[in-house]
């Protein structure tokens, strides 16, 4: 095997290892965006069906001036 044989095997492994890499991180990045839509979307959920008996808030205690 010559020098450019294994020049070019080199750089085939390499764009192979750059575009996994690509993959890996962009779903990794797309399935905690995803997680952080759902969450966002639990939230929202949540408070639009107002506080619960075991929630308190300061205003409750404490009246408007």
């Amino acid at each position: 095997m010559d020098g450019t044989t294994s020049l070019w095997l080199f750089n085939v492994f390499v764009v192979g290892m750059l575009g996994w890499f690509y993959y890996y991180f962009y779903t990794m990045f797309y399935a905690i965006a995803d997680m952080n839509d759902q969450i966002i979307a639990m939230l929202q959920k949540t408070e639009a069906e107002g506080h619960e008996e075991g929630q308190t808030k300061l205003s409750d205690f404490i009246e408007e001036e």
